[in-house]
C-alpha cells in the first residue's frame, strides 16, 4: 500500500498539489475512537480533493469516502484489481473518477480537471 501512496504523492506533487498521506501517526495509535474519527474528518475537511485507495476490503476507505461526500469534497477512488466498488460510493455526487490501480497516473489528471489548478489533496 505504501508504494501506491508514494506514487500518488509523486504524481500530485508534480501537479503542484500539497499532499497529505494517511501514514500512521504515533499519537493516533493510542487515541480513542472519537479522537481518531475527529482527526480523520478534520484532514478531509481541510482538503480540496480526496483520493481514496480502495485496494482491499478494509472498511475505512469507504467510510472516508462517505465523509468526503458529506463535506462536499470532490474525490476519486483508486481501485485494486480484486475489489468491487460499492454502488453507493460510485454514485456519490462528488465522485470525479474511479481509477484502476493499473492506471494510477490518471489520478493527477482527474485532480487537475476537478480543481482547475493545484490544491491540497488528502
Amino acid at each position: 500500500m505504501q508504494h501506491v501512496y508514494k506514487e500518488l504523492e509523486s504524481n500530485l506533487l508534480e501537479l503542484g498539489c500539497e499532499v497529505a498521506l494517511p501514514f500512521a501517526v504515533v499519537e493516533l495509535g493510542r487515541a480513542d475512537p472519537q479522537a481518531f474519527s475527529r482527526w480523520v474528518k478534520s484532514r478531509i475537511a481541510e482538503s480540496e480533493f480526496v483520493v481514496t485507495a480502495l485496494l482491499s476490503y478494509d472498511l475505512s476507505p469507504p467510510v472516508e469516502s462517505a465523509i468526503a461526500e458529506s463535506l462536499d469534497k470532490p474525490q476519486c477512488l483508486v481501485v485494486g484489481p480484486e475489489v468491487r466498488v460499492p454502488r453507493l460510493l460510485a454514485g456519490q455526487t462528488t465522485m470525479r473518477g474511479i481509477v484502476p490501480l493499473s492506471r494510477l497516473s490518471e489520478v493527477s489528471e482527474i485532480v487537475r480537471a476537478s480543481l482547475g489548478r493545484t490544491g491540497y489533496a488528502y
